[in-house]
């Protein structure tokens, strides 16, 4: 996060809270103003603003803000419940906004990544718009002959998640498009002359040297994206405006196929880098059928990279595909509502495994064992409760059983950790979260368990703070609450979160510590008596936030706690109540206790005998009220 960065929310301040909490993750002050205030646009960072609240007389003078003295150009986001707003800004004569015309939701993940890459620079990369364990899939094609081959895997990729067919073809023709243009119209020569563009679209085209044409799918379960990349870039910021925005009739023939892709997108973005590489961004809305779809919100956005004198490294970066480290698994889901059953299915596709439907125990697939179940515990019986241990007793102890449940009663907890010893426990919520079924998935199926960063998108604002003894520990308590209250939570959120800091720092300073006979060596001691740990001891604290949620991670590198001990603990804490719980100077069962009542998820991530981290996630939509009407989720990860 700039330490001086600075947006301006032009809307009404009823309605811009959760929008303010998702720019605060990304700058240091945010200004929500009505109306268009006066100054230049040295005054802001980066403005959005909602085009359907400004005055017909302030429009004109949003998009064309004055330039202060050598600043660079404005970053505009604009975004409106408007249907075509495309068509009411050439109504209006306006150009398009610097960086985002946008008529879907102000809160989604769209408009974060958005804020992000405008702020950083760092434009490039479809996986930008997708959190950690969510599918890439790339190609890179020399040949048009090519093609047809990379449509039919994108068409694989989109049937397997259950998109209608509709949908389907509308992202295969938009990437059919996308990768046409670039094989015959981006490539120029020394002179700029198009080299391609007078041949008939049959024609065969080869690239050589370095120059080829990447595609790259990717789906979270809920959207589906696509990239088409080229090495030459050759399209221009204005030949985006006047293909896209402006009405469908007064588009020349030429113009339509940028048009038509817009058309058929959820969210359309152009990255450019002139003379180097241009990069088409498609990300399609998946979760329900076409008419879903039509009725959905559409956005476009323009990005140009800095140049050359403003950046340091390449244009681009390659990122691993997540799909070079999984192997396909066969997961067992045990859901008897069909529907409910169709879209999980799909979140399991996402993550590359394949999932065996069954509707109860007695239909159960076991032949060949599965590599993980994932269970609605609320739609098991009484009777098949415990059976679901009984049957999956390996998966269990492998902590490769997943339930998930909407009760958070202290008794569904009791039963689940106390009765059948549970290390995988998601909240339903009425519908389960589809980034937090994701991750979960991947971390048990992949073992790659440890980091915080896994549970926020791109570029979420983070902190770390390195810590040895308790006067450092506190200051740490002070740079939690700095934190919590910059993003403007509501004060009881801020003592939630100081609370788990608090109780997750002061376990791993005071319980963790373990000589090598493994005895503790100061969880005997009063928690005002102070403890310091040596120099390669260091406990790393980290507070992370995407506007929408906000979490801490705590690592020690003594790894002395043990899935058993967590489990028991909780267990023993729900079934009996606090007087149970392991309340003795330095005892670990409250602390833990505590930090599980004060966040919506605890995750324990374990190297026994290496490395401990725990992570506490708070869901910050809304009020206070609302988070405490949310269900609770508890995992326990074992590396390796």
């Amino acid at each position: 996060m700039g330490t001086d960065q600075r947006a301006l929310v032009v809307d009404d301040p009823a309605h811009a809270r959760q929008l303010s909490r998702i720019l605060r993750s990304a700058v240091n002050q945010v200004d929500v103003q009505p109306r268009m205030p006066g100054g230049t646009a040295s005054d802001w960072d980066v403005v959005v603003a909602n085009y359907d609240v400004i005055p017909a007389e302030d429009r004109h003078r949003l998009l064309h803000l004055p330039m202060g003295q050598g600043t660079a150009s404005p970053k505009l986001v604009v975004y409106s419940a408007q249907r075509r707003l495309d068509q009411q800004l050439a109504v209006d004569r306006l150009p398009l906004p610097r960086a985002l015309r946008q008529r879907s939701d102000a809160d989604g993940e769209e408009l974060r990544a958005t804020v992000q890459k405008l702020l950083r620079g760092d434009i490039f990369g479809l996986e930008k718009y997708f959190s950690w364990g969510a599918q890439v899939s790339r190609e890179e094609l020399r040949s048009t002959t090519e093609k047809a081959d990379c449509l039919e895997n994108i068409r694989r990729v989109a049937f397997g998640l259950g998109v209608t067919g509709t949908l389907v073809e509308q992202l295969c023709n938009v990437v059919d498009e996308w990768v046409t243009n670039a094989f015959f119209h981006a490539p120029r020569d020394v002179i700029g002359r198009s080299l391609y563009a007078h041949l008939p679209r049959s024609a065969k085209v080869d690239l050589s040297g370095p120059h080829s044409v990447e595609v790259a799918v990717c789906s979270d379960g809920q959207r589906v994206g696509v990239s088409v990349a080229d090495t030459f870039g050759t399209l221009s910021p204005q030949s985006v405006i006047d293909r896209v925005v402006r009405p469908a009739g007064d588009a020349p023939h030429g113009h339509l196929g940028l048009y038509c892709a817009f058309e058929a997108l959820s969210h359309f973005a152009v990255n450019l880098a002139p003379g180097e590489r241009t990069e088409l961004v498609g990300i399609l809305d998946v979760r329900g059928g076409y008419r879903d779809f039509v009725d959905g919100g559409k956005s476009l956005s323009v990005f140009v990279w800095p140049t050359a004198e403003r950046r340091q490294g390449p244009v681009w970066s390659v990122v691993k595909d997540a799909a070079d480290a999984v192997e396909p698994a066969r997961v067992v889901l045990l859901q008897p509502n069909v529907r409910t059953a169709r879209t999980l299915s799909r979140m399991i596709r996402t993550a590359g495994a394949i999932p065996v439907v069954c509707a109860s125990l007695a239909s159960r697939s076991l032949d060949p064992p599965p590599d993980l179940v994932i269970a609605d515990f609320d739609a098991l019986t009484a009777e098949e409760r415990p059976s679901i241990v009984d049957v999956y007793p390996e998966l269990r102890d492998r902590r490769r059983l997943l339930v998930y449940s909407r009760l958070a009663s202290h008794p569904r907890f009791a039963e689940l950790f106390g009765s059948f010893g549970m290390s995988n426990v998601l909240a339903g919520n009425g519908n389960l979260d589809p980034h937090e079924l994701l991750v979960t998935v991947q971390k048990i199926l992949r073992r790659d368990v440890f980091g915080i960063d896994k549970y926020f998108p791109w570029a979420a604002q983070s902190v770390a703070i390195d810590i040895r003894d308790g006067k450092q520990a506190r200051a740490v308590l002070d740079e939690a609450e700095l934190f919590a209250s910059r993003l403007g939570v509501p004060s009881r959120l801020v003592a939630s979160f100081c609370t788990v800091v608090e109780e997750l720092t002061s376990n791993a300073l005071y319980n963790a510590p373990v000589d090598p006979e493994g005895r503790a060596r100061f969880a005997h001691y009063h928690r005002k008596q102070g403890v310091v740990l040596e120099p390669h001891e260091v406990v790393r604290v980290t507070l992370c936030s995407d506007g929408r949620r906000m979490g801490v991670s705590v690592s020690d590198p003594f790894g002395s706690l043990t899935p058993e001990k967590v489990v028991s603990y909780l267990g023993k804490c729900f079934r009996r109540g606090d007087d149970q719980v392991d309340s003795k100077q330095g005892g670990a069962g409250l602390g833990l206790f505590c930090a599980f009542e004060s966040v919506t998820n605890l995750i324990v991530n374990l190297d026994p005998g290496r490395r401990t981290e725990m992570i506490g996630l708070l869901d910050i939509r809304g009020s206070y009220r609302d988070f405490a009407r949310r269900g609770k989720s508890f995992n326990i990860f074992v590396e390796g």
